[in-house]
């Protein structure tokens, strides 16, 4: 087996793992709400973005012309229907036009290439976070649980209940521990807080299960791991979902453990089952699980009252108005589904379904199904309603179309 080294496909790559970085800082990552630098953080995080899709236009071997061409009209029809939203609803403004120009550049991002290739970038956002992972279970071990390494330093995070300043450790700014269960500190890696960390173990786990064509059970259990390292319910309960799917519809290697695993399912399905529902009712038994109810209830009223356009982007202040006293301590959203709403109406829902639901018989003939309600299920409960993440999800799962001579890598 020879190897040939293609200087311009190295550069092509690298483009792409600067795009599936930028992705990640994005969506939650604690430099993104450091006091004080969170807003230029963000700025450099949309130039990363920006240079990596120049990169990868220029650099790229091949690009259709006609591929070109409607990656520009679709990306610039996205950019004016979020655009008209903007004016409609005159909240955020500045903010709001980023995320829209951000849409614009990862439509066009995704539109140029072939269908088939449309899978690499979150192939590449896996491997990021293979290295994520690996560190922060390193760091977590041998410094959060038995403290053979110290911390190195202080940040102030602004991702708080009630939005004020809090110092929390920095391993190497590589490492952060900002959330405790009881007297376990969580592996938070380098996000803002569990659920998020764990988002992104489990939408890597989604990628290695259901993307990726040589599933790792290495890779399948270092992000199982870092999920369970997290605590997070909605974690858990993805990684069991996606467990029991692969054990259901994965065949054994041999007759004598496919009959195993036929006789073995009642008691997986038992345990399965009893551990989500153990799992929910006691997260709905906290203080945390009724604020994460109430979210809803709260995020349906406010969208109830501007229906279609909704009340304009990320406007929380609108949204707080109806949260009780009782949560006074605890003004933060947790779910992306009615901060939408709430936020973009039925407007902005509609950009968000419609260009999936269009692709269904394609996902469907990719295999994509499982894939797209893993991706559903994480975006209800947890909070990254305009998030690079949600973007690339969505033009990912509205674009894939299966090639005659090609699947899924």
């Amino acid at each position: 087996m020879t190897f040939t080294f293609s200087p311009r496909e190295f550069v092509n790559s690298s483009f792409l793992y600067m795009i599936a970085l930028s992705v990640i800082l994005n969506t939650r990552s604690i430099w993104m709400h450091i006091y004080g630098t969170g807003n230029r953080f963000s700025d450099y995080v949309f130039m990363l973005l920006s240079l990596g899709v120049l990169g990868y236009f220029f650099t790229k071997p091949q690009v259709s012309r006609k591929n070109v061409h409607s990656a520009i009209a679709i990306a610039v029809g996205v950019f004016f229907y979020i655009g008209f939203w903007i004016l409609v609803t005159r909240y955020n403004m500045l903010p709001a036009l980023k995320f829209a120009a951000s849409a614009l550049i990862l439509v066009f991002f995704f539109l140029i290439q072939e269908s088939i290739e449309r899978h690499e970038l979150l192939l590449k956002y896996r491997n990021v976070m293979i290295i994520i992972a690996s560190l922060s279970l390193i760091i977590w071990m041998f410094g959060s649980l038995f403290h053979l390494i110290q911390p190195t330093g202080v940040v102030q995070t602004v991702w708080t209940n009630t939005g004020l300043p809090r110092s929390v450790p920095s391993y190497f700014n590589l490492y952060f521990e900002t959330q405790r269960i009881s007297d376990i500190t969580r592996n938070t890696a380098i996000f803002t807080e569990a659920p998020m960390a764990s988002l992104h173990f489990s939408i890597a786990l989604l990628i290695e299960a259901y993307i990726q064509k040589n599933f790792s059970s290495m890779r399948f259990g270092l992000f199982s791991i870092a999920i369970l390292s997290t605590f997070s319910t909605t974690g858990i309960v993805s990684l069991i979902l996606v467990f029991l799917h692969k054990y259901l519809f994965t065949r054994g290697r041999s007759n004598l453990l496919q009959v195993l695993k036929i006789v073995m399912l009642p008691l997986i399905l038992f345990v399965a089952i009893y551990v989500v529902w153990w799992l929910i009712e006691t997260r709905l038994g906290t203080s945390s699980g009724s604020v994460r109810m109430d979210d809803f209830i709260i995020g349906i009223r406010a969208w109830l009252l501007n229906p279609f356009f909704g009340n304009g982007y990320l406007n929380t202040a609108f949204i707080k108005q109806f949260m009780g006293m009782w949560r006074s301590e605890n003004t933060g959203f947790s779910n992306s589904i009615t901060m939408l709403l709430a936020s973009g109406g039925v407007y902005m829902a509609m950009l968000y379904i419609v260009p999936i639901l269009s692709n269904l018989k394609n996902m469907k003939k990719a295999m994509l199904i499982p894939f797209l309600l893993g991706s559903i299920y994480l975006f209800i409960f947890t909070i990254i309603p305009f998030e690079y993440l949600t973007i690339v999800l969505i033009v990912f799962l509205s674009s894939y179309k299966l090639d005659k001579t090609a699947y899924l890598m």
